[in-house]
């Protein structure tokens, strides 16, 4: 006896009944059409839209629960797939988003895809999911907001250059990346740059405050090396670590800094 279809059927007609429940007083819909903010329907903005939703060249909402197609959505939470222009979410954002333009979250969890500019996001402690986008990423509230650092546990793929408050997975880009703090991987053609680093840094020149971890490029600096440093030119003020390359410096300038070829190390 196939009960599981039947069973789907029930649970998709309680989610539809259910939906003015969950919008509480809120108008809501179904289905949501716009040519642009002001001519939509419905034509509340503060409106809600549970299921399917076109614009031509946006719309702007309360919540949009579903799947957005077409130029792209305000709203304040947006949870489902939306493929268009541009997407904003000022609250908070859970799915897919692909917008040509770009993207912009306070909060995500899921995936933003920008083919044009950028995937922005800031203001929430954390994050989760990936950003990959033609330009660069950012999640950071560039330390505007007290007391809030964004965290991302995932990753960023750009073509031009990634930033984030704190990376708790990987950063790749061709020209560079950069971040308050990083657990994972940071990895360019070109500058890679962090406060702390527990990880791996590879990149033509990576620059790092304090490093539990290893770095492979032309040239390496570490304020504070606990790892390896493997380069052309590696430079490291203090810490414990093993430095190899054509020319390796340990220890700070006119202090006790010590300069040798092939490898260095202090202990």
């Amino acid at each position: 006896m196939k009960i599981f279809p039947h069973f789907s059927i029930v649970l998709l007609f309680i989610a539809i009944i259910s939906a003015p429940l969950r919008a509480e007083t809120k108008s809501w819909s179904p289905l949501g059409l716009a040519i642009y903010p002001n001519m939509q329907f419905p034509s509340n903005n503060s409106s809600d839209i549970y299921g399917l939703s076109l614009s031509l060249l946006g719309e702007e909402r309360n919540n949009i629960y579903g799947i957005n197609l077409g130029g792209g959505a305000k709203a304040d939470n947006i949870f489902g797939i939306g493929i268009g222009l541009l997407f904003l979410a000022e609250k908070k954002f859970e799915g897919i988003q692909i917008g040509f333009l770009g993207n912009g979250n306070s909060h995500f969890n899921g995936v933003m895809i920008s083919g044009l500019f950028l995937n922005f996001g800031g203001g929430y402690p954390t994050s989760h999911g990936l950003q990959i986008a033609g330009f660069c990423n950012v999640l950071s509230s560039l330390r505007t907001i007290e007391g809030v650092d964004e965290t991302l546990v995932g990753g960023q793929i750009a073509l031009c250059g990634n930033l984030a408050d704190h990376i708790n997975g990987f950063q790749m880009a061709l020209f560079g990346n950069g971040a308050y703090g990083i657990k994972g991987v940071q990895f360019t053609t070109g500058y890679n740059f962090a406060l702390d680093c527990y990880g791996l840094q590879i990149g033509a020149v990576n620059n790092v405050e304090t490093l539990y971890g290893m770095q492979l490029g032309a040239v390496n600096f570490a304020g504070e090396l606990h790892g390896l440093q493997i380069g052309v030119v590696n430079i490291a003020e203090s810490g414990r670590g093993v430095q190899i390359g054509l020319v390796n410096a340990f220890g700070r300038a006119g202090e006790d800094r010590l300069i040798l070829p092939l490898v260095n190390w202090r202990f």
